[in-house]
This record gives C-alpha cells, sequence and structure tokens, in this order.
C-alpha cells in the first residue's frame, strides 16, 4: 500500500513540475525587430535609398508581432505565478495530509515541516508575483500597441506620408509597447509611496 501510495505522489509531483517548468520555459523575452539594422530599418544596400511600401508594410508587421510578443511574456508570468503557487500547495498538502502521517520519527517532523514551510512559500510567492500587478503590465501593453496602431493608421493613410515616415511610426508603436510595463511599474510604485 506505501509503495503505490508513493508512485502516487511521485507521479503526481512529476507532472505539476513539469506543467509548472514548461510555463516558465515558454515565457520567451521579446527580441526588439530591428536590433540587426539600427541605423536603417530599410532593408537596402543604400542607407540614402527611400523606404519602399514593402518595407512600411514589414516595419508595420515587424512591431505588431512584438507588441504581441510583449504582450504574451507578460501573460505568460502571469500563469507562471499561478503554476508555481499551484505546485507548492500541491507539494505541501501531499507532504503535510500523505506523507507525515505514513511516516515516523524524523522522517514525520520533516515531512511536516515541509508542509508548513510549502504554506509560508504560497504567501509569499503570491505577494511576490502578484496575478493583479502582472496584469497591469498586460493591460498597459494592450492599450499602449492600441493607441500607437490607432496613431499609426490615421497618419499612414494620409496621402502625403512618405515610406519612410511610416517606418518611423511603426517603428514608434514596438517602443510604445516596450516602454509600457515601466509605465505600469512606475504607476504602481507611486500608488504604493502615495496612499
Amino acid at each position: 500500500m506505501t509503495k503505490r501510495m508513493l508512485t502516487l505522489i511521485s507521479l503526481s509531483f512529476f507532472l505539476t513540475s513539469c506543467s509548472t517548468l514548461q510555463s516558465i520555459t515558454s515565457a520567451k523575452s521579446p527580441t526588439w525587430p530591428w536590433k540587426d539594422k539600427p541605423s536603417h530599418p530599410c532593408p537596402t544596400p543604400d542607407s540614402t535609398s527611400a523606404c519602399k511600401d514593402i518595407d512600411a508594410l514589414n516595419a508595420y508587421i515587424k512591431a505588431v508581432e512584438f507588441c504581441k510578443e510583449v504582450h504574451d511574456y507578460y501573460d505568460n508570468g502571469g500563469s507562471m505565478a499561478k503554476n508555481a503557487k499551484f505546485g507548492i500547495g500541491l507539494l505541501g498538502t501531499i507532504s503535510g495530509a500523505i506523507m507525515a502521517p505514513i511516516s515516523t520519527g524524523s522522517a514525520q517532523t520533516a515531512y511536516a515541516g515541509f508542509s508548513g514551510a510549502a504554506n509560508g512559500m504560497q504567501t509569499s510567492f503570491e505577494e511576490s508575483f502578484s496575478s493583479s500587478f502582472n496584469l497591469s503590465k498586460v493591460i498597459a501593453v494592450a492599450d499602449a500597441g492600441s493607441s500607437a496602431i490607432e496613431r499609426y493608421k490615421k497618419t499612414a493613410t494620409e496621402a502625403n506620408t512618405k515610406n519612410s515616415e511610416k517606418v518611423i511610426l511603426a517603428i514608434g508603436i514596438a517602443y510604445e509597447c516596450s516602454v509600457a510595463p515601466n509605465r505600469a511599474d512606475k504607476a504602481m510604485i507611486n500608488a504604493l509611496s502615495n496612499p
């Protein structure tokens, strides 16, 4: 009976760990789209050449994709925190409710101690990685991206807008998305320091 119980517990731990690890590793840090071409975003051999229609379209696509990556990065961070908290809680429950009662001596004390520590970890983990704080970053990125895209549409559809100006506007979309999480941090700090 005890071996079966240990096997089930080990399997539960393994599955929970895999799920948590997958969430942690899936949150890939976004890469700036123009990292390789900092001086001239249009892919022309001659930096004095004017940007073409395709350059403006490609810049817009890169900017929107970058905003989506930033959004997903912070969105995955919130699910990571929830999964990690669930994993810690599951291990604490198994340790305190199953392992401690079937163990004896110092092993029983160790399992009970781990269960209590896991409860404490859950509380501090929630305080450190608050889902609502992470959600404010996700919303900030979404709002910044939407506003920048609307500005792009308004300006880019004017007849006299040059393709180079459209490229600059597209880079502005990506920039707005990249700094939006910092603005959310600043707002949170201001709210905490000025109750």
